[in-house]
C-alpha cells in the first residue's frame, strides 16, 4: 500500500533535454470504453499494478436490464501485457470506494433503487468472483447521492462522504471511515447548518489519526446557482449562473469523534468562485482559491486563509489580485459569450514546506437549434490557461505564474470542469484539461497541446497532425521547461488520463483514439 500511494503522488526523476517515449510497446485495454467506465488504480509494485474499472452513474448503466460487469485489470510490467478478472454483481452497483486490504480488496457501493439509494460494502477476492453479494449498510431516501474518496497520507485509512439532496433543497451528508482491513472505524451523519440550502462541495482532507475536515462554499441568494455540486442536479442542462451576493466558507471537521462546524464570515475582498484545502500541521489547514467581483463575473484575483479548528477562526488571510493577463477572460466569439471562472484543480504541499495551488481558466457555453418540432442543443467547453501561485506556510503569496494552453470540446453532453462523482462528466472525460505529478519541489503538468508549446492549442475538433502529449516542468525558482511527449499522430491517439507514477520514473498513461483505450509508458531521462 505504501508504494502505491508513494507511486502516484511522486517520483525521483532528471528533467533533461531527452524527454521522449522510450521504446515501450503500446497495450491496448480489451474491450474497454473508458468513457462509459471510471476506473481506479487498487495495487501497485515492481512487476504490475492493478486497475478496478467500474460503470459510471450514466443512463446507460442506471437502466440497464442486465448486470454491468466490473473488471480488474491487471498490467504485467515485464511482459507488457494485461489479464482481467471479472466481478459479478447480483445488480447494477457503482463504486464509491476500493482499495487493497492485503489479502484482498474491500470495496463501497451505492445501487439505485426505485426512490432510494442503497450503501453497501463486501471483500472481493483478487482473482475476481462471480458471485459477489455486497452487504447492506444504509438507505438513503433519494436517488441523488453523490460521493467522494479519500486517503490518509500514510495510506492506512480510507473515507468515504456521501452527500444526498433531499427534498425542499434538504442535504444530508454521510461520513464513513475505514482502516486499512476494511472495518469501519467512525461512521457519521449530519445536516449541513449553512445559512442558505444552497451550496457546494469543495474538499476534504483525511489526516493520518482519522481526523477530518470537509470545506463547502455557501450562497446566499435562492435560485440555482452553478457549482460542481449542484451541476448534476440539473441533469440535462447547465444552470446559468446568478449574482450570488456573500458567498462564505463553510468547514465542517470530526476529530477525535467529535462533529463541529465553522462558519468563515463573507470575504470583503469579492465573492468566491472556487475553494480547496490541504492540512498543516497540527490539525491546521490551508484554503485558497479564486474570486471574481460577482459569482456571474471573470475570476481577478486569489486569496488563501490558515484555518485552525482548535482556535475555531481564521488565522491569517490574504487576497491578491492577478496581472491582467491572467485574470478571466470576458469573450464574445461568433454568437458565443464566454465568462472564464479560474477552478482550483488542486492543493500541494512541496518538499520546502511550501504551498502551491494549480487553477485553470474553464468557460462553458450553450448553443440551442430548433429544426421543426426538434430541439438540438450542443455545449462549448473551454479548457484554457494554468494559473500557479505559491505561498508560505503563513499564506503569504511567493509566486504567481500561468503556463499558456486552449483546449476545447464540444458536445451534446453536459460536462462540468470538475466534479466528485460519476453522475457527470467532466472536462478530462473529453480530453481536455491536465494532470500533475509532484516531485519534491517540482511539478510536472501533462495534458494535450499544440505542436509548438508557446501557442495556443484549439482542438475542435482534435487534429492528430497538429496535437501532442506534453509535459511541463514548474521549478520553484519559476523556470518553466516544455517537452514533447508523443505526438498524437504517432497512433492517433491522445492523452486521456495519467494512471500512475513509479518510483523508478516510469510514468503510465491512458490514452485514446482509433485504436480504442491503450497503456503508453515513459521515462524522463538526462
Amino acid at each position: 500500500m505504501k508504494k502505491l500511494f508513494l507511486s502516484i503522488f511522486c517520483f525521483v526523476i532528471a528533467f533533461g533535454s531527452s524527454a521522449q517515449m522510450v521504446n515501450k510497446k503500446y497495450v491496448p485495454l480489451k474491450d474497454m470504453d473508458l468513457f462509459q467506465y471510471s476506473f481506479r488504480i487498487i495495487e501497485n509494485d515492481e512487476d504490475q499494478f492493478s486497475a478496478y474499472i467500474y460503470p459510471r452513474r450514466n443512463k446507460k448503466h442506471m437502466f440497464a436490464k442486465k448486470n454491468v460487469k466490473h473488471t480488474i485489470a491487471v498490467f504485467n510490467k515485464k511482459k507488457r501485457s494485461f489479464s482481467y478478472h471479472e466481478v459479478i454483481f447480483p445488480a447494477t452497483h457503482y463504486t464509491d470506494a476500493i482499495f487493497d486490504t492485503g489479502k484482498d480488496y474491500f470495496a463501497t457501493f451505492t445501487r439505485i433503487e426505485k426512490k432510494s439509494t442503497v450503501y453497501c460494502t463486501t471483500h472481493i477476492p483478487k482473482g475476481g468472483t462471480e458471485n459477489a453479494r455486497p452487504e447492506k449498510r444504509i438507505v438513503i431516501p433519494t436517488t441523488a447521492v453523490y460521493e467522494t474518496y479519500l486517503d490518509s497520507p500514510d495510506g492506512n485509512l480510507h473515507a468515504v462522504i456521501l452527500l444526498a439532496a433531499l427534498k425542499k433543497a434538504h442535504f444530508k451528508v454521510y461520513v464513513f471511515v475505514y482502516n486499512a482491513k476494511g472495518e469501519e472505524v467512525t461512521f457519521e451523519e449530519f445536516t449541513p447548518s449553512t445559512r442558505t440550502p444552497l451550496f457546494s462541495f469543495s474538499k476534504a482532507a483525511l489526516m493520518n489519526n482519522g481526523d477530518l475536515t470537509m470545506l463547502f462554499i455557501n450562497y446566499e441568494q435562492k435560485g440555482k446557482q452553478y457549482s460542481d455540486f449542484m451541476l448534476p442536479l440539473s441533469k440535462a442542462t447547465l444552470p446559468k449562473p446568478t449574482d450570488a451576493k456573500n458567498t462564505s466558507l463553510h468547514v465542517t471537521t470530526l476529530i477525535n469523534g467529535e462533529l463541529t462546524e465553522y462558519r468563515i464570515p463573507h470575504f470583503s475582498f469579492g465573492e468566491i468562485h472556487s475553494a480547496s484545502l490541504i492540512p498543516l500541521d497540527s490539525n491546521k489547514c490551508f484554503i485558497g482559491g479564486y474570486y471574481g467581483e460577482m459569482t456571474s463575473k471573470p475570476s481577478i484575483g486569489y486569496f488563501s486563509s490558515i484555518f485552525d479548528p482548535n482556535s475555531e477562526d481564521i488565522i491569517e488571510t490574504h487576497n491578491y489580485m492577478l496581472p491582467e493577463e491572467q485574470k478571466g477572460q470576458d469573450k464574445h466569439m461568433f454568437l458565443v459569450h464566454l465568462k472564464y471562472h479560474i477552478h482550483v484543480r488542486d492543493i500541494v504541499r512541496m518538499e520546502n514546506g511550501k504551498v502551491v495551488m494549480l487553477g485553470e481558466h474553464c468557460a462553458y457555453s450553450v448553443q440551442t437549434s430548433r429544426m421543426g418540432n426538434t430541439t438540438t442543443t450542443s455545449y462549448s467547453n473551454w479548457a484554457s490557461d494554468i494559473v500557479y501561485q505559491a505561498f508560505d506556510t503563513t499564506g503569504e503569496s511567493e509566486r504567481n505564474d500561468m503556463v499558456r494552453k486552449l483546449q476545447s470540446y464540444s458536445s451534446g453532453t453536459c460536462i462540468a470542469p470538475e466534479t466528485f462523482s460519476d453522475y457527470v462528466y467532466n472536462f478530462k472525460d473529453f480530453r481536455i484539461s491536465f494532470d500533475h505529478i509532484v516531485d519534491g519541489n517540482n511539478i510536472y503538468l501533462i495534458y494535450n497541446n499544440s505542436l509548438e508549446h508557446d501557442k495556443y492549442c484549439n482542438p475542435t475538433p482534435l487534429e492528430y497532425g497538429s496535437t501532442c502529449i506534453r509535459l511541463t516542468k514548474l521549478s520553484p525558482d519559476g523556470a518553466v521547461d516544455y517537452k514533447t511527449i508523443m505526438k498524437c499522430s504517432t497512433r492517433k491517439s491522445y492523452l486521456k488520463r495519467l494512471w500512475l507514477v513509479d518510483d523508478d520514473g516510469t510514468v503510465y498513461i491512458c490514452t485514446t483514439g482509433k485504436q480504442g483505450y491503450g497503456i503508453e509508458s515513459f521515462e524522463i531521462k538526462n
